[in-house]
């Protein structure tokens, strides 16, 4: 017995299956390209100058979880909650210095700079001018 749960069609070229998964086709063209634009506008930045942004905040997450797992492995810790809160804290405080780091070869130390000193000031962790 052969039984076939599912059938896969290859399409006859690769000009096919581009044409049946291109993204202009999908939701993700009329989704993302308004944000990507807001962004554009709201950091003052051109299409190429967003892109390395983007790859930086992506290194510097990707960075981030990965010490936060290293250093969390140091601590030998059996309660699951505990040690997800602990990964938390160490994520929230790695971040920043994960993002610096990785944005100074790409050159966009100024920007996000500029970036954390606005998001350190939200939540208070600046100084702020209307103490009377």
């Amino acid at each position: 017995m052969n039984f076939r749960i599912f059938s896969i069609q290859q399409p006859a070229s690769s000009i096919q299956y581009l044409n049946r998964h291109s993204f202009s086709k999908s939701n993700f063209s009329p989704t993302f390209a308004p944000m990507l634009n807001r962004l554009k506008q709201k950091w003052k930045v051109n299409g190429w100058q967003l892109t390395i942004i983007l790859v930086v905040f992506a290194l510097g997450g990707s960075l981030c979880g990965w010490l936060g797992r290293k250093l969390l492995g140091l601590f030998d810790i059996d309660q699951t909650a505990f040690r997800i809160t602990l990964y938390i804290v160490l994520v929230t405080l790695l971040w920043p210095f994960c993002v610096i780091i990785i944005s100074i070869p790409f050159g966009q130390f100024p920007f996000f700079w500029n970036y954390l000193k606005k998001i350190f000031r939200r939540f208070g962790g600046g100084a702020r001018n209307n103490h009377r």
